[in-house]
């Protein structure tokens, strides 16, 4: 295959270099993916791509790159055409210079009809437009006679340049100071789009539903009173300590005194002494020898026969107590 252009290295560790491109897509830098690896050790692993789309080339510059062209820093993350040969300066020691195949480049051009008969061309141009009008259209001969070939191009290609205006084959400053700047446009983006909306939209609905349920759910569940809540807590883990008191007509053990006399007290409203005498109940069960694995009775088993069971649940109806 021909060569479309010719990148030949003129300044930095990879001088005297060339590479011939001969695809459509080349990229450049030292990642050993790229088309065209370079050495210099202050290029990015994808420094810069170049691209022939429309009959030219453009050139394009990743983030966190810098690319001079003739002596203008391009945008990053944009599309800039290319001349016919330009100077690229890549980081701040590889220069390259680019030459394009004047054969694989299309140079807008405002001449005569090539056979030089203007009168003619004027007329066959008349003649298809009159037709063309007939039918709706005011399409001119030639775009008529390239249809086709157009639309095989268009099938075949991933993505299409679009510009405002046609472009120079100069890379010159616009009148905002910067490069001029192309951009990449799917043709059937927005139907794509559209569909992805449609698609999502009975997806978005179920979401909403389904968090106003849950919503709902944890209002049923969640408490709205808290107070309440810790009332039936205390009231519970009071008829829990009740279990532990012991019967009138036996001795009761030390624990079960505390217990006795906490409950007179809670009956008096002297809340300090009722939780102190639960605090001495506490440490009781926490004591050493009540915690010793080898008493299987614990603190008040013997006196229940649950074993030491009943401990834990003392203990927890105590800590409720002491927390309110």
């Amino acid at each position: 295959m021909d060569a479309l252009a010719q990148l030949t290295v003129t300044d930095g560790p990879d001088r005297g270099r060339l590479f011939p491109i001969a695809d459509d897509l080349v990229h450049v830098g030292r990642g050993a993916e790229n088309q065209f690896v370079l050495t210099a050790p202050d290029l990015a692993d994808h420094q810069a791509s170049i691209v022939r789309r429309q009959n030219r080339f453009a050139i394009f510059a990743p983030e966190q790159t810098r690319v001079v062209v003739d002596g203008n820093a391009i945008p990053t993350e944009r599309w800039v055409w290319l001349p016919v040969s330009a100077t690229i300066q890549l980081g701040s020691e590889t220069a390259i210079r680019f030459e394009a195949n004047q054969a694989a480049v299309e140079v807008p051009t405002t001449g005569k009809p090539a056979n030089g008969n203007t009168e003619s061309g004027k007329a066959e141009g008349s003649s298809v437009i009159r037709k063309r009008r007939r039918n709706g259209s005011t399409q001119s001969s030639q775009t008529i006679r390239t249809r086709k070939p157009r639309q095989a191009a268009r099938k075949a290609q991933v993505a299409k340049f679009i510009t405002d205006r046609p472009g120079e084959t100069l890379v010159r400053l616009g009148e905002d100071g910067h490069l001029p700047e192309l951009q990449l446009s799917e043709s059937d983006a927005p139907r794509k789009t559209e569909r992805s909306t449609r698609q999502q939209s009975p997806v978005v609905l179920y979401a909403v539903l389904t968090t106003s349920f849950l919503v709902s759910l944890a209002l049923l569940l969640v408490d709205p009173n808290p107070a309440s809540t810790q009332s039936r807590d205390t009231s519970s883990a009071r008829a829990v300590i009740r279990d532990f008191y012991g019967d009138a007509e036996s001795e009761p053990q030390p624990y079960q005194k505390l217990l006795r006399q906490a409950l007179i007290e809670h009956s008096q409203g002297d809340e300090r002494e009722e939780k102190r005498l639960y605090r001495r109940v506490l440490r009781m069960l926490n004591s050493a020898d009540i915690v010793d694995p080898h008493n299987l009775n614990g603190l008040t088993g013997k006196e229940t026969g649950r074993g030491r069971s009943s401990d834990e649940d003392l203990r927890a109806a105590l800590e409720t107590l002491l927390a309110e």
